[in-house]
């Protein structure tokens, strides 16, 4: 399975596609607590590029979930503790490059 990125594309945008995967399929512990909408506005609150937040949590239920795509950046450690805090029980560490076994993902630039 892939995940594309475009190129020069930020390790948070990165970060917020495989959260919202996992998030639509209730995976790595992850209940759906929020709306879609608030979903999207939370996570703009949080300071997460709102470019595609609104339409994305309902397309990343047809998405597979990818496990240890996203690169343990400054930027996307910081969102990381808040997303943890919000969600304790998740694993979204699975989510994190060099998390371990698991759906591993090839990242592949889109065209």
């Amino acid at each position: 399975m892939t995940l594309n990125v475009r190129e020069g594309m930020p390790a948070s945008d990165l970060q917020r596609r495989a959260f919202l995967r996992a998030y639509a399929h209730e995976d790595l512990g992850l209940t759906r607590t929020y709306s879609y909408p608030a979903l999207a506005r939370w996570l703009t609150d949080l300071g997460v590029s709102d470019q595609g937040v609104r339409a994305e949590p309902r397309s990343a239920k047809s998405q597979k979930v990818v496990l240890g795509c996203v690169p343990r950046t400054e930027e996307v450690m910081a969102l990381f503790e808040r997303l943890q805090a919000e969600f304790p029980g998740a694993e979204l560490g699975r989510l994190l490059a060099g998390a371990g076994e698991g759906r591993r993902v090839g990242l592949q630039l889109a065209p």
